[in-house]
């Protein structure tokens, strides 16, 4: 059997996501000399959802891109309040329209090398339950008489 996953740490979340794995058809050359500008990347991304069919409003904090060279982007969208369901963006990734727009936004051709998949990942969550502590009160000192 697998083993377990590591405890969380406190402040640590399981939430849904989708992640697909984009590839760049560079040629090798290109590949070798290339640095894979992260933010086209992840505005051709955001903007292929939106022009969508349905549009799908995805942000760059909901987004993170990973470069594991050789042309590729693992990409890592977390479902956000009031936005879309990480199935939906599962599903637009899927449709060939993503990656037709993909193409365009960057000038080569993008293909998956791992197709979308809705997955569960672990983030750092800001504490939103309880409130921030007060600052700590300072003494006040009498004033003297004058």
């Amino acid at each position: 059997s697998p083993p377990p996953p590591p405890p969380m740490l406190p402040g640590e979340a399981k939430v849904p996501a989708s992640s697909f794995t984009l590839e760049m058809a560079m040629s090798r050359r290109q590949r070798a000399l290339a640095v894979v500008d992260m933010d086209a990347i992840e505005a051709a991304v955001i903007d292929s959802f939106s022009d969508g069919d349905p549009p799908l409003t995805v942000t760059p904090d909901q987004t993170t891109l990973e470069d594991l060279g050789d042309g590729k982007v693992r990409v890592i969208i977390v479902q956000a309040a009031g936005g879309p369901t990480v199935e939906d963006i599962t599903a637009a990734a899927e449709q060939p329209a993503f990656l037709t727009s993909m193409t365009e936004e960057l000038g080569e051709t993008v293909d998956f090398d791992a197709p979308p998949a809705t997955v569960t990942v672990v983030v750092a969550q800001a504490p939103t339950a309880s409130p921030p502590p007060p600052p700590p009160q300072r003494e006040q000192r009498r004033q003297p008489p004058p």
